[in-house]
């Protein structure tokens, strides 16, 4: 393991714990910056999007809720939901 995936691995989980104990405390808005923040340097944390998505709904932001939460166009072929054919 090289220096870096150790670094990045030490900030995901530290940046993951951080906004988890924010939600705990009610502290929304805190823990949708977290959350943008660990997004952008580690794009393909889906808790993050979803932890993103929930705090975005408590603040009452449902259209951002709606961005971070609902599946892509490309995840709804993969799904069990029949296709409309």
């Amino acid at each position: 393991m090289t220096y870096q995936e150790n670094h990045e691995e030490k900030y995901k989980r530290h940046s993951s714990s951080q906004a988890i104990s924010l939600a705990m405390e009610g502290r929304w808005k805190e823990a949708v910056e977290v959350n943008k923040s660990l997004i952008k340097r580690t794009p393909n944390d889906a808790d993050a999007y979803n932890r993103l998505g929930k705090a975005y709904m408590e603040i009452g932001q449902y259209k951002d809720c709606l961005l971070y939460t609902s599946p892509s166009p490309r995840d709804r072929t993969r799904s069990r939901m029949p296709s409309s054919a």
